[in-house]
């Protein structure tokens, strides 16, 4: 075979500014669902497979994934294990039980309980209307990719995020065992592709501002701006409702 000319391509990632932007312009349940990607690296078959038994105090546990129809067990043995997490992720799904959703149907406006059922075996990320898993390219093109591109981000994926979090790991000074671990790779080259595929710059910011990264990555909570229709609205989030601001 042939040498290749094209060389490595770099993974694209976003900066934690870009992504709290992000999180504001995005409307709930996925504004949620792209925090919880960012902050924990799970792949997206493994979000839309979450059950509140796996949501923990400290912890999330991946033990299945769901892919457009399809349960089955994690991509890898070592997928399938338990992560620690943030709390502020914590608060902010759980924060989704009390949240309740208007959409525009034609002149009508329905509300619909983004968490239907909270049991164990119940789906943590419920679709708007019935409660059924969602589908992960519907929400991308739907919801998440019209806020990106408006934002000048429109390399924003699934992937994207994932490779996000391996990378803020890195700039706030982990070594690659500890992001082998969260990223949940079965080998070590894997993680250290990735690493070698970050941009130069941000390789060489890991070491200078371990310390400043982690003041700049901080998580935002509360503040949602939600897209009703594919259309964006200001709106206001309340205790247990969203509501339009006219």
């Amino acid at each position: 075979m042939p040498p290749d000319k094209t060389g490595r391509r770099r993974k694209p990632f976003i900066s934690p500014e870009q992504f709290n932007l992000l999180v504001d312009f995005v409307q709930e349940p996925y504004s949620t669902m792209i925090f919880a990607a960012a902050w924990t690296g799970l792949r997206v078959s493994e979000l839309i497979g979450l059950k509140w038994r796996c949501i923990h105090a400290d912890s999330i546990t991946i033990e299945e994934r769901f892919c457009r129809g399809d349960w089955s067990v994690p991509k890898t043995q070592a997928s399938a294990a338990t992560i620690g997490v943030s709390p502020e992720v914590i608060a902010r799904i759980l924060r989704l039980k009390n949240l309740t959703v208007e959409v525009r149907a034609g002149r009508a406006i329905r509300k619909y309980k983004l968490v239907k059922s909270d049991d164990p075996d119940a789906l943590v990320f419920q679709s708007v209307k019935d409660g059924k898993p969602m589908n992960d390219q519907n929400m991308l093109k739907r919801h998440i990719q019209p806020a990106a591109r408006k934002l000048g981000l429109p390399f924003v994926n699934w992937r994207c995020l994932r490779t996000s979090h391996a990378t803020w790991l890195v700039q706030a000074g982990a070594d690659p065992k500890s992001v082998q671990g969260q990223m949940r790779h079965s080998r070590i080259a894997t993680t250290m592709n990735h690493l070698r595929s970050m941009c130069s710059c941000c390789a060489a910011a890991s070491d200078r501002e371990a310390v400043g990264v982690r003041e700049c990555i901080a998580i935002k909570t509360c503040h949602t701006v939600v897209t009703i229709n594919r259309g964006f609205e200001c709106l206001k989030l309340e205790t247990n409702r969203i509501e339009s601001v006219r």
